[in-house]
C-alpha cells in the first residue's frame, strides 16, 4: 500500500466503473450510459499506462545509475545520489544529514557504499571511515533497520568492509560531539600536512591553516 497507493486507487476506480456499468445495464438511455463509461474506461486506462510508464522510467534510471557507478553485481540498488528523486537522509537524534553515494540491498540489508578516488590506501583513512559510519547511522535511522557493515570502494574496485558495531557507533558519536563543540567554541585546526589535500579542499579559501 505504501509503494502502490496510486495504483490501488486506480484499481478501485476500475471496480467502481464496472459496478456502474452493471447498474446501468437496464437503463433507458443505454447509448449515453455506454458512451460515458467508455470515456471513463479510456481515461482510467490512460492514467494507468502513464503510471506504468513512470515506473519503467524509474527502474531504467536506477539500473543506469547502478551500471554507471560500477555497482552491478553487488546487489539491488536502493538509493543513489545521482538519481533526481534521491532525497537527503536525515537523523533527527544526532542531527546528521547527508547523501551516501549508493545504498545497495545485500542479503536483505541496506548497505551504504561510499566511493573514493585517488591512491588506494593499505587501510581506509580515518576520515573516510568516519564518513561511512555517519552514513551507516543515517541508513539505520531512516530504514529502522541496522546494517551490520558498510563498504568503502576505491577507484580500482578495492573494497573495504567497515563493521557497524557498538564501538564504531561510539566513535561516531564522539566525533559528532567534537564537531558540535568546535562549532560553538571555535578553534578547529588542520589535522594533516598534505598540500594536495588542502588544494582540493572546498573550504581552503576560508581556512587559516591552509597549506596552499
Amino acid at each position: 500500500m505504501e509503494a502502490g497507493r496510486t495504483e490501488v486507487w486506480l484499481m478501485l476506480g476500475s471496480v467502481t466503473i464496472a459496478l456502474h456499468a452493471f447498474a446501468l445495464f437496464n437503463a433507458r438511455e443505454r447509448t449515453v450510459a455506454t458512451f460515458v463509461l467508455f470515456v471513463l474506461a479510456l481515461a482510467w486506462t490512460f492514467i494507468a499506462a502513464w503510471r506504468l510508464h513512470r515506473g519503467l522510467l524509474a527502474t531504467f534510471e536506477a539500473e543506469s545509475a547502478r551500471k554507471a557507478s560500477g555497482m552491478k553485481g553487488m546487489g539491488a540498488l536502493a538509493y543513489s545520489d545521482d538519481q533526481k528523486e534521491s532525497g537527503l537522509l536525515v537523523d533527527e537524534t544526532t542531527g546528521l544529514r547527508g547523501r551516501p553515494d549508493q545504498v545497495v540491498i545485500i542479503d536483505g540489508q541496506y548497505i551504504p557504499v561510499e566511493q573514493k578516488t585517488g591512491k588506494v590506501p593499505i587501510e581506509p583513512h580515518l576520515s573516510h571511515k568516519v564518513q561511512l559510519l555517519a552514513y551507516l547511522q543515517l541508513v539505520s535511522a531512516t530504514t529502522n533497520s541496522r546494517p551490520s557493515y558498510g563498504i568503502l570502494r576505491y577507484i580500482d574496485d578495492s573494497l573495504f568492509q567497515i563493521p557497524w558495531t557498538e564501538d564504531e557507533e561510539h566513535l561516531l558519536l564522539e566525533r559528532i560531539c567534537e564537531v558540535q563543540r568546535l562549532m560553538v567554541e571555535g578553534g578547529a585546526q588542520r589535522d594533516h600536512d598534505r598540500p594536495g589535500k588542502c588544494r582540493n579542499c572546498s573550504r581552503r579559501h576560508s581556512c587559516s591553516d591552509s597549506l596552499v
